[in-house]
């Protein structure tokens, strides 16, 4: 028997499971590890359903060049837009169920915690969706069957989509599955690039269920518990917007975006810079070990230890909000809630991770793509999908901080030929940064470069600026303003589907 119901949200996703306990001919398939089902005993519950709202977090926003806006960091970055359907579709559900007591998922005691439950739920790629609401992109409805008798109580969840099967670690204490590494694909990879899909996503915060029944509710089809889950994907996303320059063909077929060169005051010159190529560079990657870790960290940058040797040693908060304040000595907006990958410590170091770093060269001709912030249409390129990525202060940025470099030729007034060809200028990617201060070598405040799960760095090319004398050697100066935009996290409120 299947039953679906679909409504809609808008910057994010929210996926209504209804779960039911045995279930038969389910449309999907399923798989738990559960003991032989008897009749319950009083405190257990069996075939029972559980209804589950689960929202995809949607994309924080950035600033664009010209503007007083800035990366600003946090966990609302500067807006939020809508992600594509490749981006917000689920094909596969692992749920982890556990109860740790009062302090929830950040319990000290979580190597006791043992995981009680697991459930797997694959062939979801089909399941229909309407729009949503504000922060919500989709909704799904869908009942899954929950095999095995399960204790009466109340249930933290972990949920893990698109993931495969990963009830192996049903069994597992909390404290391992919070510190749990992806050390695979965090997405499918297809050309173009817009056309990735299969992102990996996770819990964004602590949820929680409650399973005893009562008058009102006792799991059956008509009176499932119901619950609400969130979640956000693991991967981030650097975009070009390509406004201000115009999108031309070369002779050879290759594509390249032209830009007019200004001078001091903002006339245009009449010489142009040809953007002949992206490059992504210092792109974070997995070793055999190590890779992402499959929870957001965070640690107060006011409990770091003054030496800093091992990973360990940080004072984390899983699922933590990412927090901001105002510098009182420079006015800066920066980090105070740092957010953490495996690497955070090797990099204050500078040890060891030069196997961990790579490049990926950005596709130019790649179709544009639309999307609205605060009512604005903007025209963008997606260059790249990249694994988090974030800099302790003081760690060099040229060595760890994600990067775009730009490959271009300058041309002068009236010329058909290069005055000078194969250019680059590097720009590397801000996270919180409100002053537009780029030009230190260091990290100089938290957060100020970085790469953070479920959030959109955008690139706009302000203005190219020729410097004088303009001579043969005629250098130029790009104005790239950073614009920082999250996908909402996917939390289970109303039932969404991607």
């Amino acid at each position: 028997m299947v039953c679906m119901h679909v409504c809609s949200t808008i910057y994010g996703v929210v996926l209504r499971l209804l779960l039911w306990v045995g279930v038969v001919g389910c449309m999907v398939s399923c798989s738990a590890h559960h003991d032989e089902v008897e009749s319950p005993s009083p405190g257990q519950l069996n075939n029972i359903y559980l209804s589950l709202s689960i929202s995809v977090h949607g994309n924080h926003s950035y600033t664009r060049a010209g503007e007083t806006r800035a990366p600003m960091g946090g966990e609302d970055g500067n807006g939020r837009v809508d992600a594509s359907a490749n981006e917000n579709r689920i094909s596969n559900l692992t749920l982890l169920f556990y109860q740790p007591g009062d302090d929830g998922l950040n319990t000290s005691s979580a190597a006791g915690v043992p995981i009680k439950y697991a459930y797997y739920f694959a062939g979801l790629d089909n399941l229909s969706s309407t729009e949503g609401e504000e922060r919500v992109d989709l909704v799904y409805s869908y009942k899954f069957p929950l095999y095995g008798t399960i204790d009466e109580g109340t249930y933290h969840v972990i949920t893990i989509a698109n993931a495969g099967d990963m009830t192996f670690l049903k069994g597992e204490s909390l404290a391992e599955v919070r510190d749990r590494q992806l050390t695979g694909n965090l997405w499918t990879a297809a050309t173009p690039v817009y056309q990735c899909n299969n992102f990996v996503m996770s819990s964004e915060q602590d949820d929680v269920v409650g399973l005893t029944a009562n008058e009102q509710v006792d799991g059956t089809y008509d009176n499932p518990f119901e619950g609400t889950l969130t979640i956000e994907r693991v991967a981030a996303r650097v975009d070009l917007n390509v406004e201000g320059g115009t999108r031309k063909v070369a002779s050879d077929n290759s594509v390249y975006y032209e830009y007019p060169v200004k001078d001091e005051v903002g006339n245009d010159t009449g010489d142009r810079v040809r953007l002949t190529g992206i490059t992504v560079g210092n792109v974070l990657v997995p070793g055999a070990t190590d890779g992402c870790y499959l929870l957001k960290r965070a640690c107060d940058v006011s409990r770091l230890p003054e030496s800093l040797t091992e990973i360990s040693q940080l004072p984390v908060s899983y699922l933590a909000d990412e927090e901001k304040q105002q510098h009182a000595t420079t006015g800066k907006i920066e980090g105070t809630n740092l957010v953490i990958d495996p690497f955070f410590v090797a990099k204050k170091s500078g040890t060891g991770l030069t196997a961990h770093y790579t490049s990926v060269e950005a596709d130019l001709a790649v179709d544009r793509q639309t999307d609205v912030l605060n009512g604005v249409t903007e025209t963008y390129l997606t260059l790249a999908y990249v694994r988090e990525n974030t800099l302790p202060v003081g760690c060099q940025k040229a060595a760890y901080a994600t990067k775009l470099i730009f490959h271009y030729d300058y041309y002068r007034a009236g010329a058909g030929e290069p005055t000078q060809e194969g250019l680059t200028i590097d720009y590397y990617l801000r996270h919180c940064d409100d002053s537009n201060d780029y030009d230190d070598g260091t990290t100089d405040h938290p957060m100020k470069y970085g790469i953070v799960r479920n959030t959109i760095y955008r690139v706009k090319i302000g203005k190219i600026t020729q410097m004088e004398p303009p001579g043969e050697e005629t250098t130029v100066t790009l104005t790239p303003t950073i614009r920082v935009k999250k996908w909402n996290v996917v939390a289970y409120k109303e039932p969404v589907w991607m």
